[in-house]
């Protein structure tokens, strides 16, 4: 009877010890898992910052459009908000139009912009709204 005990509590702690090996969970590392160009933990942080600490971050689909001078442009699209209409979310910013405008952020020294305040605040010149608007087109 001792040796089954034995036998039965050392399965358990085994299999306990494998419960865990799922894997870093999502943000908790610096890997870009979803392979879109972006870092997990800056993605879990935009995030975080945008909707919350209890944010599911399977609910989004980020877009990375690059760093410029340490900001990191994205778009945001909440899942269950796509729809195939984007003109209302159109926007204009340093000549340049953006149907998806109002969509892209800027994160930059633990703070989220819109493009156009990004650009008003200087964070982004107008080159780099350029070039946004290039990896946009080519999307």
């Amino acid at each position: 009877m001792k040796k089954i005990l034995v036998l039965l509590l050392t399965a358990s702690m085994i299999a306990a010890a494998f419960m865990g090996c799922t894997g870093p969970a999502f943000g908790s590392s610096s890997a870009d898992t979803n392979e879109n160009g972006l870092r997990d933990d800056v993605e879990l942080e935009i995030l975080e910052y945008g909707f919350g600490k209890n944010v599911n971050p399977d609910d989004y689909i980020i877009e990375y459009y690059g760093t410029y001078n340490d900001a990191t442009v994205v778009k945001i699209t909440e899942k269950k908000a796509i729809s195939p209409g984007d003109g209302m979310y159109s926007e204009t910013v340093a000549g340049f139009e953006f149907p998806d405008g109002k969509r892209l952020r800027v994160w930059y020294i633990d703070k989220l912009y819109k493009l156009q305040e990004a650009y008003e605040s200087g964070i982004l010149t107008v080159d780099d709204i350029e070039s946004i608007y290039a990896k946009r087109s080519n999307k």
